[in-house]
């Protein structure tokens, strides 16, 4: 079973955390009261969504209508013997300034990522998973490689893009747990 944790750490949290010496500053703070006030989008809020950016899967819709992005668990995808970790899956957060959302990022990434592709999540290291609304290859899931990003504007540049899966489903669907080799070797 996948679980989506949200976005954001409670209050609770953020003292727990603190107390264990992570720091977190006051725009971190205010992310986090933004993303604990947020909801899952109703049709109307997709519709603002899709005339922003374009028409979205079906499969992919259902997804933010019920969760609105997260952190999943389990959260690494094994792809031809390569571990592909999805760090969050990003929220639509409306005219709401939020930094993990669809909409920052695809202000942030434009012209970086391929054109009619959108970021849908993120990978630890400043990577990214897009979603192609392209006619042709529309709900492709592709994984894109900041280290090997264009020098000038990356529209229709493709070599740092590495196809995944067919559907937003698919994605989702091939989440698994990988455990540590260390754990292991503490357990016994």
């Amino acid at each position: 079973m996948i679980i989506f944790k949200k976005l954001f750490l409670t209050e609770d949290e953020v003292k727990i955390a603190i107390s264990k010496g992570i720091r977190y500053t006051k725009w971190n703070k205010n992310q986090f009261k933004k993303l604990s006030k947020l909801e899952p989008p109703d049709d109307d809020k997709i519709s603002l969504l899709q005339a922003k950016i374009g028409k979205l899967p079906d499969d992919y819709i259902k997804f933010l209508m019920k969760f609105n992005g997260g952190n999943p668990k389990p959260n690494c995808i094994n792809f031809e013997d390569k571990i592909f970790v999805v760090n969050n899956l990003l929220v639509t957060a409306g005219s709401e300034k939020i930094y993990n959302s669809i909409e920052n990022y695809c202000e942030v990434y434009q012209n970086r990522i391929p054109i009619n592709t959108i970021p849908i999540g993120s990978s630890p290291g400043g990577d990214l998973f897009l979603i192609d609304l392209n006619t042709e290859n529309f709900g492709k899931i592709y994984y894109w490689d900041h280290e090997e990003e264009s020098d000038d504007d990356g529209s229709y540049f493709f070599d740092n893009i590495t196809p995944l899966f067919n559907s937003f489903d698919d994605f989702i669907n091939s989440l698994i747990e990988i455990k540590d080799e260390n754990e292991n070797e503490s357990e016994n």
